[in-house]
């Protein structure tokens, strides 16, 4: 007998491939999340705004970006054979490192190299290796709505190639001056990159909007003053023990707290923002609209 959570996957995959468009047709909007320094909760974001937008009704898939400390699929409490190491190598079908977690969301998990092996790799790591892995993934499911990319802290190759391919960048931080400086960093080389799209701020682990507010004004009057511009403030997350809480027990905030909790309204803003920014229309909007009939 094929195990529930074994068989809803397939089912899942089938009924995206089975959804596929032509190349020339495909809407998957990106979003990507970065940081300047490591410890901002970068990943908890991206975890956590990837199960929103699925909730809201969008086809939603999470790539792991970080080539060091790739932990999205520990977060979940997921497990796979296969990573975004194994789809750039050929080593396997973009759907076979696929994994479907909670409310539908697609995860493709980020590869874990030993020391040994970081030196091959490097070659298929570079600044390139993003655009190539979401083209060949949305290749064969180009039903995804959205895809959200978790970058590594800093701004190596990877997160600059995330960032070329982005059609939003979200760039997170905390209020601390070491958090500030460094989110500024990421932000001068995403518009360096991109000049096109404005990077956007989300201010975490706040004790309250006064200080979201500050620590998001002292970023945008560097940025005006250097840059030009005044990147939006997205929105932040309060201080609170329950997502410490359920990062140790390995259940995203997202999927364990009330609808009326701080961090659930916090989250909704957010997803909100960014769905309505790129347009982006959900399951419900087509029923209504009469694709899903077809």
């Amino acid at each position: 007998m094929i195990p529930q959570a074994a068989q809803n996957q397939a089912e899942t995959l089938q009924s995206l491939v089975k959804r596929r468009a032509k190349p020339m047709e495909r809407t998957s909007k990106i979003i990507t999340v970065c940081s300047g320094k490591g410890g901002v909760g970068k990943t908890v974001v991206s975890v956590n705004l990837a199960l929103r937008l699925a909730s809201i009704g969008l086809r939603t898939l999470l790539i792991d970006l970080d080539p060091g400390l790739a932990n999205v699929d520990v977060h979940m409490r997921l497990a796979g054979r296969h990573d975004v190491d194994d789809i750039l190598e050929g080593a396997c079908r973009p759907a076979d490192a696929l994994l479907v977690a909670d409310r539908g969301l697609l995860v493709v998990p980020g590869g874990r190299a030993t020391e040994a092996e970081r030196e091959r790799l490097l070659a298929i790591r570079d600044r390139s290796g993003p655009k190539t892995l979401v083209d060949r993934v949305l290749q064969s499911m180009p039903a995804i709505d959205v895809v959200v990319l978790d970058t590594g802290a800093g701004v190596g190759p990877w997160v600059q190639g995330a960032i070329e391919v982005a059609h939003r960048t979200v760039v997170v931080t905390q209020s601390d001056p070491a958090s500030v400086t460094d989110a500024y960093g990421v932000i001068k080389v995403a518009h360096a990159i991109r000049d096109d799209i404005e990077p956007s701020l989300l201010v975490n682990r706040v004790t309250d909007k006064d200080e979201a507010i500050l620590t998001a004004t002292r970023v945008r009057k560097v940025a005006s003053t250097f840059l030009g511009f005044r990147p939006e403030l997205l929105g932040w997350f309060h201080e609170h023990q329950a997502i410490a809480s359920s990062v140790r027990t390995q259940v995203p905030f997202s999927l364990r707290l009330d609808e009326q909790h701080p961090s659930q309204r916090e989250l909704a803003v957010i997803s909100a923002k960014l769905a309505d920014s790129m347009r982006l229309v959900t399951t419900a909007s087509r029923a209504r609209s009469g694709e899903m009939s077809h």
